[in-house]
């Protein structure tokens, strides 16, 4: 009976020494990884708990938990970004010759033709456009060359700053592949039905948001590589010298001026006849009445 006492005592102290190293284990361990198992379900318990403004709350956990300082990333600190542009209008000789010789211009500077247009007034001279992309560091080297193929009837350059904008959305989208990361392991975590779609819904935002900005950060590098110079070209009008004039031209000119300004004078004393004839008997009547009537008033 004695044995079977000790037995059981034996019994409890060995379950309890188990219970003991189970609980030191379990401690250990979450000491390990400050950011574990259990308290990542609890953040998620916590976050998924709302009905409403789940995503919010979602958005704002998974920000707080992938903000750094911008300082560091490294590559975000980047040189000032410029876009180019210029608007050239050129007189030249010929229009075909000019726009073959400016785009030999652009080729040797790097760059290529965007569009070119080219069109015939008229009075039947050549116009022509053309738009073309150079390496921002050839841009003034390549104005200077076109400038040189005509004259220059208008010039005007532009340089915009999109510095700030560049790091703007540099950050962003920084930021939003963070975000992405952090939903994804969340994703693996997560196991109920209602919290994998809320945690693909934001995912799915957090990547659209990405990919706009990666579009809007394409186009702007593109322009900021590239710079634009829109050239137009216009053909030189000719002017045509006056004809020589001989001494009988002169003798004819005058001759036709002299004829011009007696017809003009005829002209006028016929019309001073016409006056006469038509008002002169009609005011002398007049007189003539008047005359009556004063007459045989004295009389009276």
């Amino acid at each position: 009976m004695l044995n079977v006492k000790n037995l059981k005592i034996w019994l409890i102290a060995f379950v309890c020494l188990v219970v003991i190293a189970i609980v030191v284990g379990a401690m250990v361990k979450s000491k390990g990884s400050p950011a574990g198992p259990g308290l990542m379900r609890i953040a998620e318990s916590r976050e998924f708990s709302a009905p409403a403004g789940g995503g919010r709350m979602m958005a704002k956990y998974v920000s707080a938990a992938v903000a750094r300082p911008e300082n560091e990333s490294p590559e975000l600190k980047t040189v000032p970004k410029m876009i180019k542009t210029a608007e050239l209008s050129l007189s030249v000789k010929s229009v075909q010759e000019a726009m073959d010789a400016a785009q030999e211009i652009v080729k040797t500077c790097n760059g290529y033709v965007s569009s070119t247009r080219l069109t015939r007034s008229e009075a039947d001279y050549l116009e022509g456009e053309s738009i073309y992309k150079v390496p921002a560091d050839s841009f003034d080297a390549a104005i200077a060359k076109l400038e040189g193929l005509g004259r220059v009837v208008s010039r005007n350059i532009n340089t915009q700053d999109v510095s700030e904008e560049f790091m703007d959305l540099s950050v962003r989208l920084v930021n939003y592949k963070r975000q992405e990361k952090a939903l994804l392991a969340l994703f693996e975590r997560t196991g109920k039905v209602l919290d994998i779609l809320e945690v693909e819904r934001e995912l799915s935002r957090v990547r659209t948001e990405a990919e706009r900005i990666e579009g809007r950060l394409r186009a702007m590098k593109s322009k900021i590589d590239y710079s634009t110079i829109n050239v137009s070209f216009s053909q030189v009008r000719a002017t045509v010298p006056a004809a020589a004039t001989s001494f009988l031209d002169v003798i004819k000119g005058a001759w036709s001026a002299a004829l011009t300004a007696l017809a003009g004078l005829f002209s006028a004393v016929l019309v001073s006849l016409v006056w006469l004839i038509v008002f002169v008997p009609v005011g002398l009547s007049i007189i003539a009445v008047i005359w009556l009537i004063v007459r045989r008033i004295r009389k009276g």
